[in-house]
């Protein structure tokens, strides 16, 4: 793989994360609403990761480091808060689930006791 096609890889990707992060005109991009799109942007960082061949923790950083500048950018204490404290475990928790290392399905059993 060149360093040129890594390089437009990341640029490409960087333009996505962007454009995810972008909130229409009146739309409220408070944490509720910030946290639907964090799926989302994983699974823009892991569909490039063909290319950029990132390991779990370095995707993990990059889609911090673009939260985190851009919620500077939006001057919220509120946002600053949620994606410095919440959302760090959040990926975690969400990267277990994907993996299947993590089930939220209810046994059936549960049900039938209560």
């Amino acid at each position: 793989m060149t360093s040129a096609k890594k390089r437009n890889a990341l640029l490409a990707l960087k333009k996505q994360i962007n454009s995810l992060l972008t909130f229409a005109k009146g739309e409220d991009f408070g944490p509720h609403n910030l946290m639907v799109r964090i799926p989302q942007l994983m699974n823009t960082i892991e569909r490039s990761n063909h290319i950029l061949k990132m390991p779990g923790k370095e995707k993990k950083e990059m889609l911090l480091h673009a939260l985190q500048t851009w919620t500077l950018s939006q001057k919220n204490k509120e946002l600053e808060h949620f994606v410095k404290n919440i959302v760090p475990p959040l990926i975690d928790t969400l990267v277990l689930v994907d993996t299947k290392q993590l089930s939220i399905k209810v046994k059936k059993c549960v049900g039938k006791c209560w």
